[in-house]
């Protein structure tokens, strides 16, 4: 080899053995043998197959091979294995403690924690560990420091002087999840700066995490012991001097905060200008829904244009439409405080994913991210439904056609200013329009009709848009680029291990209650199974297609003298208990299950597409054919 490829490979090596901790492993093994004053060749040999044994060799080889990613990060496109020529941030998550009673105790079915961490576009999570006094992380992540703004596959290995200028933070946030209720809530939204690593190469810090908490105080809820690392291991500085001052790093930090700070001072000025001049043009604009800040999960009021940033997902969500299915399979859960009152919290997109469910709001900023990856003319709209404001996302077409998105019912309506027939106009849930934003641009709505029907879409004319300037946008701290994991689920062993989990509960149902037993016909299961794809298809285009195949197939299937019936229905989880329940409130699927006959046989069949992160259509339908004479 040559020699940069030798050192290449020499660095890929070093930076594996520091991630895990294999120095000490092989450390404790040889002062094993050692402490056996076996000095001599032989003990060499026994411990080059000590090692063996223990799989250290084997786990070196792998991993510089392509093989098991050291840190496990949550999308798997990441490269899951040590590089050559790249700096690394090796993060080691070890064992929490102090825990307060309330995150231990809470739930009498015990919870689990995950700790998910996000650094730019990369994001990575732990293994559940029981919630306790001293949950049991011990995790290590490897953070590329190259991959932020670098396009090429093997750069050059960057100084550690350009590393100092990378100002992506640490997102620790931690979610607790209900073992019995699968429940999950976020305890926990910290952000940590790691670049205080960069003086020596290895940095402890201990991580207090505060409660997430709006209008109140946030109390510490336990602490976590981080470990950084850069690797490769940079070489000491003469004399033992830092690799980079303290006091350098302490500036450039010092400096940041001080720009950030600065631009935000004057953004704020220009927005109450900028808002004092949108009342005067209008006496009723007071009214009007026009939602300019917002506070995070960090409880800091930011401005509504940094929660957007397009996300490029066309490898795992591949049209638009699908995007919509995405993030219309994420449950929404108003958020809530204490007695019912909404919270006004806009999170993250780091957040949301990682709770795996949220607010309109959350819903509506992910899917404009989405569509803006796809290279559409996208925007959150503020504004109002019969029943009060509401936010929905909006694609323009032109000056005056539009498509609004319903972000949690993933239903489509084209309007078109001023010539939409009364019958589509009635059907249109959303009543005004206030304003619209995406992450570049601000509009307010100045039009005297802001009627979502009349409203025309030429945001170029000021008669219609006061639009904010959008160099005093461009300088605010926006959202970290951030990418979707692929869905780790297998569909067909998880629609398999469904169906039995029904078979097994629809049999002790009618057993229990009808004194029956239950007989499944697998020929039938199979003839129904083209609906589940058919209606998936559906959801995602609007098109409905195979119907009439389907009913030949039927036809063909059910002899004379016998009836059919099927009922389908869609969720977005895989648990039978509850899937049961929802069919036993339903009328129809009833009758179908207490269907008594000389001749009944059932047929049962579960589809599951999934999608992006752990979110997937879990489509059931349930038939029964029987004897009518």
């Amino acid at each position: 080899l040559p020699p940069d490829a030798v050192a290449s490979l020499k660095q890929s090596i070093d930076a594996h053995l520091r991630a895990n901790n294999i120095y000490e492993t092989v450390r404790g093994i040889v002062g094993g043998f050692l402490s056996e004053k076996q000095l001599d060749f032989s003990g060499e040999d026994r411990v080059i197959k000590a090692l063996h044994e223990k799989g250290v060799i084997d786990d070196i080889v792998t991993a510089l091979g392509g093989g098991t990613a050291v840190s496990r990060p949550v999308q798997p496109h990441l490269p899951g294995r040590v590089l050559p020529n790249r700096r690394y941030l090796v993060v080691k998550v070890r064992p929490g403690r102090d825990f307060v009673e309330q995150v231990v105790n809470e739930s009498s079915s015990g919870s689990m924690l995950t700790l998910y961490v996000q650094f730019g576009h990369q994001r990575f999570c732990s293994r559940p560990v029981i919630a306790q006094a001293t949950p049991e992380f011990n995790e290590v992540f490897m953070l590329d420091l190259q991959s932020v703004g670098s396009r090429s596959r093997n750069p050059a290995m960057v100084p550690l002087a350009k590393v100092l200028h990378v100002r992506h933070r640490l997102h620790a946030t931690l979610v607790k999840e209900d073992i019995r209720s699968k429940r999950r809530e976020v305890l926990s939204s910290q952000h940590v700066e790691w670049r205080t690593v960069l003086e020596t190469g290895t940095k402890s810090l201990c991580l207090e995490l505060l409660s997430r908490r709006t209008n109140s105080d946030r109390s510490p809820i336990g602490l976590i012991d981080l470990e950084l690392e850069i690797a490769p291991s940079p070489r000491p500085g003469a004399t033992g001097a830092p690799l980079i001052d303290p006091s350098v790093i302490d500036k450039q930090i010092a400096l940041e905060q001080s720009t950030t700070s600065a631009n935000r001072r004057r953004f704020h000025s220009y927005a109450k200008s900028w808002w004092n001049d949108y009342l005067q043009i209008r006496p009723d604009h007071q009214q009007r829904v026009i939602k300019m800040f917002a506070c995070n999960e960090d409880d800091e009021r930011v401005f509504v244009c940094t929660f957007l940033r397009p996300i490029h997902c066309s490898r795992i969500l591949p049209t638009a439409l699908h995007a919509a299915r995405f993030v219309r399979l994420i449950p929404f859960v108003p958020d809530v405080d204490v007695g019912g009152e909404r919270t006004n919290v806009w999170n993250s997109l780091h957040v949301f994913l990682s709770r795996g469910y949220g607010d309109v709001e959350d819903h509506c900023a992910l899917l404009c991210s989405l569509l803006l990856g796809f290279g559409l003319d996208a925007y959150v709209v503020c504004g109002k439904k019969h029943d009060g404001p509401h936010t929905w996302v909006m694609t323009r077409e032109s000056k005056t056609r539009a498509m609004f998105w319903d972000s949690c019912t993933g239903r489509t309506y084209a309007v078109e200013a001023r010539t939409m027939a009364n019958d589509l106009a009635e059907k249109l849930p959303f009543v005004s329009i206030g304003c619209l934003f995406n992450h570049r641009n601000f509009y307010a709505n100045v039009q005297e009709d802001n009627t979502a029907r009349a409203t025309q879409w030429d945001l170029t004319d000021p008669m219609q848009w006061k639009a904010m300037t959008a160099d005093a946008i461009r300088v605010l701290p926006g959202c970290p680029p951030i990418t979707l994991a692929m869905n780790p689920i297998d569909p067909v062993t998880a629609a398999v291990q469904l169906e039995h989990s029904l078979y097994d509960m629809i049999e002790d149902y009618r057993r229990d209650n009808l004194q029956a037993e239950t007989s499944w016909d697998e020929h039938l299961s199979h003839c129904i199974s083209p609906a589940l794809a058919a209606y998936e298809s559906q959801c995602v285009t609007g098109v409905s297609y195979g119907n009439a195949l389907f009913q030949e197939s039927i036809r063909h299937t059910i002899p004379l003298r016998f009836a059919f019936k099927a009922f389908p229905c869609q969720f977005d989880h895989r648990e039978s208990g509850k899937i049961l329940a929802h069919l036993l409130q339903s009328k129809v699927a009833v009758d179908i299950l207490r269907t008594m006959s000389s001749f009944v046989h059932f047929a049962l069949r579960v589809h599951i597409v999934p999608y992006a992160e752990n979110v997937a259509a879990t489509w059931v339908i349930l038939g029964v054919k029987w004897r009518t004479s």
